[in-house]
Parts: C-alpha cells; sequence; structure tokens
C-alpha cells in the first residue's frame, strides 16, 4: 500500500485544493490529483469533489476521512517503530503551539534536540487553544504546547506558569497603577484573544469571567494588542504574550493571584514512539 496517496487524500481535504496540498507535500496539483484519483479507484467510491475553486468531501468521503487518518497514523507508528528497532532514530513529529510558545520555547528546544535526533522532523504549526484542540482531535498535531486542560482525553506534562496580566493603553486611567483588583476591571470594555473564549483567561478567571464586558475578539493576541494601543479597550494577557509583542501600551499587575500553567497536552491515544521520545527531551530539558 502506498501510504502517500492517502496522506494526499488527507490533506487535501483539510486544505480544500490540491494546489495547497501540493505546495506542503511538494509535488505537483497534478500530482496530488492523480494520488487521489488512485485511492478513489482502490476503494471503489468518490471521496472528493472536485470544484472550479477547490475540492470537497463527499459524504463517503465524510464517512472515511477518519478511517483513513487512522491508516496513515498507524503506519506511521509502524514505520517508526521499526527503525527504532533498526537502532535509526528517524521520522516526523507535528507539533502544534500558542505563537508565543512557538517563538519562545520552540527555537531551544529544535536546537537542542536536533543535536542528539538530526534525522528526525519536526513540523510547527501555531494557533488558539481552540484551534489546538481541534488538530489533536484530528490527527493534524501529535501534541501542543498549550495551558492546562481537564479533559479526561488528554495527559498533561506541567513545564511552568506565567501570571496574567491587565493590557491598557497608555492614556488610560489604570496606566499609572502597579496593580489592580479583578473587581474593578468588569466595567471596562474588553478586547478578548482566543476567538473571544480565551482558554487560559476563562480558567484563570473562572465564573468572573462572564462578568468581562467582550466587545470585540480576535484569533491572535498580537491582533487584540494593537486593537488595545488604538485604545479601543483593554484586555489580558499571558506575560509571556505580552513580552513577545512591542506595543505602546501599559501592562498591569492583578492583586490576586492570576496565572497560566503551561506545558504540554498530549493525546492518550498517542502511541507513536518518536512523539514520545520528543516529549521526553522537552519535559527533561524543563526539569534541568
Amino acid at each position: 500500500m502506498d501510504i502517500k496517496k492517502y496522506e494526499a487524500f488527507l490533506v487535501s481535504a483539510e486544505s480544500g485544493s490540491f494546489s495547497a496540498a501540493a505546495d506542503k507535500l511538494g509535488y505537483t496539483p497534478a500530482g496530488i490529483g492523480q494520488m487521489v484519483d488512485s485511492v478513489e479507484e482502490s476503494l471503489g467510491v468518490s471521496l472528493l469533489n472536485r470544484q472550479y475553486s477547490g475540492v470537497a468531501l463527499t459524504e463517503c468521503g465524510k464517512e472515511l476521512i477518519e478511517q483513513i487518518r487512522r491508516l496513515v497514523e498507524d503506519e506511521k507508528t509502524l514505520r517508526q517503530t521499526a527503525a527504532g528497532m533498526n537502532r535509526v532514530v528517524s521520522g516526523s513529529v507535528s507539533v502544534g503551539a500558542y505563537p508565543y510558545l512557538a517563538s519562545s520555547w520552540i527555537p531551544h528546544i529544535l536546537k537542542e534536540f536536533s543535536l542528539v535526533y538530526p534525522n528526525i522532523n519536526i513540523v510547527v504549526q501555531e494557533g488558539s487553544y481552540l484551534q489546538l484542540d481541534e488538530w489533536m482531535t484530528l490527527n493534524r498535531i501529535d501534541f501542543a504546547l498549550t495551558g492546562y486542560d481537564t479533559d479526561p482525553k488528554y495527559s498533561w506534562i506541567k513545564l511552568g506558569v506565567s501570571p496574567l496580566m491587565l493590557v491598557v493603553p497608555e492614556e488610560h486611567a489604570f496606566s499609572g497603577r502597579e496593580s489592580v483588583r479583578l473587581e474593578e476591571i468588569f466595567t471596562e470594555t474588553f478586547i478578548m484573544s482566543g476567538q473571544g473564549k480565551n482558554h487560559d483567561v476563562e480558567r484563570a478567571l473562572g465564573p468572573s469571567y462572564g462578568r468581562l464586558n467582550i466587545a470585540y475578539s480576535t484569533s491572535e493576541d498580537r491582533s487584540a494588542m494593537a486593537m488595545v494601543e488604538s485604545g479601543l479597550g483593554i484586555s489580558i494577557m499571558n506575560k509571556m504574550s505580552i513580552d513577545d509583542l512591542n506595543r505602546r501600551v501599559k501592562c498591569i499587575n492583578f492583586e490576586e493571584d492570576l496565572n497560566t500553567e503551561l506545558g504540554i497536552l498530549v493525546p492518550k491515544t498517542k502511541t507513536c514512539p518518536i512523539t514520545w521520545r520528543l516529549i521526553r527531551f522537552i519535559n527533561g530539558l524543563f526539569s534541568e
């Protein structure tokens, strides 16, 4: 079985076009189309509707895509296990991460890991918590560097803690203060990243999260920070994210102990030996 053909189908379905799949996998669009044709011929069903604007799953494709994902994942695990038996440590791992962790943690991790395992390829995808959760469910990433979660489908490995801070425009009434109480902010206009439902802020604030007057929502902290800078409102952000952005705003501590626990979130069903090799390596780096 040529598993690359099934991978071509998965990437085409996820990206919505043969051209996008070709760019990601290093083939021509025609080559991707031929591989998908071959998969459909071998299965005896049509998996993708071809349209001028791109491709979309057929009803058969919707029913079979999860089985095909498991097929590709199982083949990946098989090859990595066999490579380990031959003492050749090689393979590929897809890692998801918050944008600020991708820029602050990932470079050091990749540098150190590549010195020990030069034949393991690592693909990094940046996203919000909601995106990372979806990508793990779809097996698009193997694990995520993200905020703490109690979802029973995941295992959690704590790596660190970062405080949450209030971010306000330079001319805001709070800007001259060193700290604020949570109770003082509920009448303010809020800008919230994480597509308007910031997992880490919601977890830290608990029931009080529902009292925030969220007028604007964005997918990323960078956009939220720019909106704060322009005077549209205030926001709550992780200190590590703030340090990663260079904006003319004021960052203020909370008098309450509000923070984000950061670490590795990995599906409990994940068994790829190469994936766990990287996870153990990262944990070791942060334990030193």
